[in-house]
């Protein structure tokens, strides 16, 4: 009589796969996954660094979906905020944003009216001066799309309330990049590709307050 074979005996009855070699376009997409790489394949599509409103920001995305917000961990970037110190104006520590070329241009405009902008970027000697982009929702009418940094956004807002500080510190330095434009569908449509990109960006990367996560 034969026997009848139970789960682990026959998944052991299951021939194991033959290791498949690499291509040469899978190793290029590991090395896609590097953070440097992945900021390199953004760049053509920065159009600012400026100072922003994090009321002007939204988690929602045009394309994909983001995740919830983890209120556990924004409680812990919070009590990390109170114990050291705030690093808005870090390069590494910069919120990820897409918007349009046309809202970014008004913004510049606006600013340049009202000579909106700040000059000291955290460095005691840098030149840099980012454009101050206050008055985003007033100037567009719509928010900009948070790709990285939405607890550290949730963060801040419970910070501000805890030590009672004024509303105009509720912002953040943002590296902020061109969606194009959603239709028609294209797979190579900007905001499809920064998606990925930032995706990929959130998973390899952390800003460098200790043990704090990407977002």
């Amino acid at each position: 009589m034969k026997r009848k074979p139970d789960s682990d005996s026959f998944a052991t009855t299951v021939p194991a796969a033959t290791p498949q070699k690499k291509t040469r376009s899978e190793k290029r997409n590991y090395q896609f996954t590097d953070v440097d790489s992945v900021r390199r394949q953004a760049q053509p599509y920065l159009l600012a660094t400026a100072k922003f409103p994090i009321d002007a920001l939204t988690y929602t995305w045009s394309i994909g979906s983001n995740r919830r917000v983890d209120r556990s961990h924004v409680k812990f970037l919070c009590g990390m905020f109170m114990r050291n110190r705030l690093e808005r104006r870090a390069e590494e520590n910069r919120l990820l944003v897409l918007c349009t070329q046309e809202e970014v241009d008004r913004m510049k405009n606006h600013c340049s009216k009202g000579e909106l902008r700040e000059a000291d970027n955290g460095g005691s000697d840098s030149p840099s001066k980012w454009p101050i982009f206050t008055d985003w929702l007033s100037v567009n009418g719509q928010k900009a799309e948070l790709m990285a940094g939405q607890h550290r956004v949730e963060a801040l807002k419970e910070y501000v309330e805890l030590t009672r500080s004024r509303r105009d510190e509720l912002w953040w330095v943002c590296d902020i990049y061109n969606k194009g434009t959603p239709l028609p569908p294209d797979p190579l449509n900007p905001a499809r590709i920064l998606t990925t990109l930032f995706l990929l960006f959130r998973r390899h990367t952390a800003p460098r307050y200790k043990h704090q996560a990407a977002c």
